[in-house]
């Protein structure tokens, strides 16, 4: 059998659909004890012809059945969508604009407990045989469904993330190929759309569930093939706006694109008769035909979201750090361009860089007339590879950053950070990066002393431009967003870019860098840019990578496949039974506590917040003691960590969980861990007390005006203090906010005279 398709105005494919394959069976060993015959002789060949190609996929429905058939399922989300009833902010997908004004089929009134599904749909390729650039570039399609309906806490684990197909390598399809990919897809949500009848855990009897697609996320290559937009070198490469990519530098938002006028575009692309017809309409539009088009609640492009990871984190930022920064080791022949340029005076490149030296100095050497430099102002362009950093300022960086403590779950970044045998950073280290350890090490480096360094200079300039980069960072990774985050983005990326041309000498803009662009309206459509992420998927492919297979590209994807179907159901069904094991394995294997006695002082703490918790507790040592009264013991537990959130976070006396954030009467402060005590309360309940010394601020809001150091702290993010080891408070587990990054810093640094601590909150909302 042949394949019969044909593209516009070619011959017919005509390639084999199957191929050959010669058996040879002699001896086998049928595990009775007695190697017997085969009924095939020896001398006997068997010519079975197999498929050349087989795509998998997994049927929606019957993964929809299987996922309510859990006995936790159905009322996760429904406590879930009871949870975000009467929110003042939007931490969810849920109640983001996108998710109210979303068009569902017409629900059937006699239908008992109906119940609407939205999924996101997330496409990428990978290669199967790691990441490393080195040996075979050979690749393998990833298409997974997420159910949005699911709390965030078990919706972006690879146990409840549909697993639809593995696309077949050896490379990525073309944008004919993709279409034929993507159609068994939609075919089956035109049925999801209408619903389907499902026996679930809390209904045995059956109920009406409806499945509809909401936002395509993933690499904007990807996206853009199975969406129909333009590549990012095509000349209409946006998909939101008439963005032109002559115009690319010019960092503009062009005239918004509309969804009739897009899909109109695409039907033509469609029914055209030549390839070259079809050419001359994505010339023109940008636009091509997408199997997605035949879903009518969808918007084209409005539907799709930007993935932060790959256009911010791994783009913007990585962009940021490597190219205009120059943190990384120079090629050779970087190295042999840059060796006369050392030469140079500071104060020729500076004029070179700001417009030319003959508009600035007279043919006699004289000044012009401006204002002598500030001999104390950065350098700009000498650094390694043509960059901002020089050799020593990335050496100081990387000894800096020895120095951070960062709490539990930030993912760690090298030492050797720069050089290219740490390989590529993954995205969680660029969050790290620009969240947690550049705030902590800028000001440093580049803050000499408390006076005021002018915006308009060089060092003003800098700082403004990494201040910007990281409030935008946090904005785009804040898991909560507020009405003004979307317009304070808008403002903050807009001096980014201005200040990133005079400070890097007009750096190239990518179309990374005009997506950003589309950020703001991306907040306003989505809420929390974290929650329509591609970080699912990409948790998902790195599974996928390790499962073990016969490492024959054309057989892999169903091994993949089964091996990953097989995998999360073993998770889904033993989900609390595995976690049980875990937490009663942690018990058993952690350290007894004795009791101790308390101290005086540490009693007194212990007794005063005890009765802002428990009415009636009394001071064992106040005889007499009524009967039936409550008597706080002079004993206790000293304990080395407890758990403060509902999302399982510690404090510990130890770093790197020892640093607070905590809420006081007039706002929020600051300390540091020196005893966390259990204690026991009425009816032999435990309660936590947990002993910190405070940090005394540094800086205050008067010092925030502009130019000043507190303005440019503020900007960070961070907060400089003093841990004086000498004033101490008690407070409760749930009166913490957040864990904070810090670092200690040589005496008389920011003036402050001994124990100098600066720190940034782990939590990115509390510092926006």
């Amino acid at each position: 059998m042949r394949c019969m398709y044909q593209k516009l105005g070619s011959t017919i494919c005509n390639t084999d659909l199957f191929k050959p394959t010669t058996t040879f069976n002699a001896i086998r060993d049928h595990g009775v004890g007695q190697c017997q015959k085969s009924k095939i002789a020896m001398n006997e060949l068997t010519i079975i012809n197999n498929p050349k190609c087989l795509y998998y996929t997994h049927e929606i429905a019957s993964w929809i059945q299987w996922l309510l058939s859990l006995e936790r399922i159905e009322v996760a989300i429904e406590n879930w969508k009871e949870e975000l009833k009467g929110a003042t902010s939007t931490s969810d997908v849920q109640q983001s604009p996108a998710w109210k004004y979303f068009t569902w089929a017409d629900a059937n009134p006699n239908d008992q407990a109906p119940l609407q599904l939205a999924f996101s749909l997330f496409i990428d390729w990978f290669n199967p045989r790691g990441n490393k650039l080195a040996g075979k570039q050979e690749s393998l399609g990833c298409i997974a469904l997420t159910c949005l309906n699911l709390p965030p806490a078990i919706r972006n684990k690879p146990a409840y993330t549909l697993l639809y197909a593995i696309v077949p390598g050896p490379s990525a399809p073309d944008v004919v190929t993709i279409s034929n990919v993507m159609k068994p897809l939609v075919d089956e949500l035109m049925v999801l759309k209408d619903g389907i009848q499902v026996k679930t855990y809390q209904h045995p009897q059956g109920r009406m569930v409806y499945a509809q697609l909401l936002p395509l996320v993933g690499d904007l290559v990807a996206v853009h093939k199975v969406v129909g937009f333009g590549s990012h070198s095509a000349k209409q490469f946006c998909g939101w706006c008439m963005a032109n990519s002559k115009d690319l530098q010019s960092m503009k938002v062009g005239e918004r694109r509309i969804g009739v006028e897009i899909l109109t575009a695409a039907h033509a692309w469609k029914d055209a008769k030549t390839i070259k017809s079809q050419e001359e309409i994505r010339m023109k539009t940008g636009i091509r035909w997408s199997e997605l088009n035949r879903l009518p609640y969808r918007s084209v492009n409005m539907h799709v979201a930007l993935g932060v990871l790959h256009n911010w984190l791994e783009g913007v930022l990585a962009v940021h750090f490597r190219e205009q920064w120059g943190f990384q080791e120079a090629s050779q022949e970087k190295k042999r361009a840059l060796r006369g340029a050392k030469s140079r005076g500071k104060r020729m490149r500076l004029l070179e860089l700001s417009g030319g030296v003959s508009d600035r100095i007279g043919l006699d050497g004289s000044n012009s007339g401006e204002e002598e430099e500030d001999e104390d102002d950065l350098d700009l362009g000498g650094g390694v590879a043509g960059g901002f950093m020089k050799k020593e300022n990335m050496v100081m960086f990387c000894e800096l950053m020895g120095d951070v403590i960062m709490p539990t779950g930030a993912t760690k970044l090298p030492q050797n950070l720069g050089e290219a045998r740490h390989g590529r950073l993954k995205a969680a280290q660029w969050l790290s990066l620009f969240t947690l350890v550049v705030p902590l090490i800028i000001p440093e480096m580049y803050i000499e002393s408390e006076a005021q360094i002018h915006i308009g200079t060089n060092r003003g300039k800098f700082l403004q431009n990494t201040g910007d980069s990281i409030q935008c960072t946090r904005i785009i990774c804040a898991r909560t967003i507020r009405d003004g985050h979307a317009g304070r983005f808008y403002n903050a990326y807009n001096r980014y870019t201005k200040s990133s041309r005079e400070l890097f000498n007009n750096p190239k803009i990518r179309p990374n860098h005009h997506y950003a662009l589309h950020i703001p309206e991306q907040i306003k459509m989505w809420g929390p840019l974290m929650e329509v992420a591609e970080f699912t998927g990409e948790r998902l492919i790195g599974i996928l990578q390790k499962v073990g297979t016969n490492r024959k590209i054309d057989e892999m994807h169903c091994t993949i496949m089964k091996k990953a179907q097989q995998t999360q159901r073993l998770l889904g069904l033993h989900h609390e039974e595995l976690r049980w094991v875990d937490e009663r394995k942690a018990k058993t294997q952690g350290r007894r506590q004795r009791y101790i006695q308390l101290d005086p002082e540490v009693y007194e703490a212990i007794l005063g917040l005890m009765k802002s918790r428990v009415s009636g507790v009394r001071d064992f040592r106040r005889f007499p003691h009524p009967k039936n009264e409550f008597v706080l013991s002079g004993n206790a537990k000293a304990i080395r960590a407890t758990q403060f959130n509902a999302n399982g976070q510690n404090v510990s006396v130890m770093p790197p969980n020892n640093c607070v954030i905590y809420k006081v009467d007039k706002g929020l402060a600051y300390g540091i861990v020196k005893a966390i005590y259990e204690v026991k309360g009425p009816a032999n309940v435990s309660y936590f007390a947990i002993y910190l010394w405070k940090i005394f601020w540094k800086f205050t809001r008067p010092r925030y005006e502009a130019g000043y150091i507190g303005y440019y702290l503020n900007l960070f993010g961070v907060t400089v203090g003093e841990n004086r080891q000498t004033d101490l408070i008690m407070i409760a587990p749930e009166d913490i906010v957040t864990l904070c990054a810090y670092r200690y810093f040589e005496s008389e640094t920011f003036c402050v005279p001994y124990n100098g601590i600066i720190l940034t909150p782990y939590n990115r909302e509390v510092a926006l």
